[in-house]
């Protein structure tokens, strides 16, 4: 797998240790697994769980590319860049 507009390749499994491992504009596929009321949802990257902020509504269960913007500790934002798969 290649990477997109990325200065990291994207690989499957994406193993990420914290927040602080992501870079902001870093791309990213992952699975919605649960959204919450307040625009969170938690996102799975291979067999890595977070919670993180969301752009726009996403549906559970589906699979989107996301690109990390203004990763802050302890939280991340994510925006879905293309229709889910």
């Amino acid at each position: 797998m290649q990477s997109i507009a990325s200065s990291q390749p994207v690989a499957s499994p994406i193993e990420i240790k914290g927040t602080a491992s992501l870079k902001n504009g870093q791309i990213l596929f992952g699975k919605v697994n649960k959204v919450f009321l307040n625009q969170t949802a938690e996102v799975q990257f291979g067999h890595q769980k977070m919670v993180a902020t969301l752009d726009i509504p996403l549906r559970t269960g589906v699979k989107y590319w996301f690109q990390v913007q203004q990763p802050i500790e302890g939280s991340v934002v994510l925006k879905a860049l293309i229709p889910p798969i």
